[in-house]
């Protein structure tokens, strides 16, 4: 198939939005979506010194956006994290990150999570019927400020995203972080997703509009 915006092969069919991307319109549609995300939410204040954990699913990613949006400003700089195994063993990983941050001067953590992610913790609070889970967008076990600017985006988007900008040899990977338990929650979705290609954007919007009401309250 052909990209609907040039003509060129296209690499991804957005099926929730109908459109056939090539990898440079796809990895500009994410980079559009992410950014607007970031200024509606005043995720980048002057000053900020942002860590990434480069041993995350979705860290290689976000360390590559970020590094592209970022690279012009010297009032916003970028910290590459990574978690030793050894301080893993007997503390939580959010935990350890918090700490690391802490000893690197890090103002505000940046996530990788997706919009599946998304839609796997409100699945996760809907099956066991927690409400505060379901209302809490923001992450306790964190001592800093979080952003997460691919909220919005597919995981299978981002691994197009990274195989198009992906340098051989950049040392983006690591894999200190141990496997989520959520894979059969991830399973789940990726199968019912299959053919109802919304849903990870509809659980999302669910939580999202959730979470509104709430406050208005």
């Amino acid at each position: 198939m052909q990209c609907d915006r040039c003509r060129m092969p296209a690499v991804c069919h957005q099926r929730y939005s109908g459109r056939y991307l090539c990898a440079d319109h796809l990895s500009a549609d994410i980079e559009a979506r992410a950014k607007r995300v970031i200024r509606q939410n005043h995720w980048l204040v002057r000053g900020d010194r942002i860590g990434v954990c480069t041993g995350m699913r979705g860290s290689a990613p976000l360390l590559i956006f970020l590094e592209n949006l970022l690279n012009q400003r010297s009032d916003i700089s970028i910290v590459s994290l990574t978690i030793p195994k050894s301080r893993i063993e007997d503390a939580a990983p959010a935990q350890v990150l918090s700490v690391i941050a802490q000893e690197a001067g890090v103002t505000r953590i940046a996530l990788p999570d997706t919009a599946d992610d998304i839609a796997i913790r409100t699945l996760e609070a809907l099956f066991r019927n927690d409400v505060d889970l379901l209302l809490d967008d923001a992450l306790p076990v964190f001592s800093y400020p979080v952003m997460q600017p691919f909220r919005e985006i597919p995981s299978d988007e981002l691994n197009l995203y990274l195989d198009h900008h992906r340098v051989p040899g950049a040392g983006y990977e690591c894999e200190n972080i141990p496997k989520s338990p959520d894979e059969p929650l991830r399973e789940l979705l990726n199968v019912f997703g299959s053919h109802h290609p919304s849903a990870p954007h509809a659980l999302r919007h669910y939580r999202d509009h959730l979470r509104l009401l709430a406050d208005e309250d």
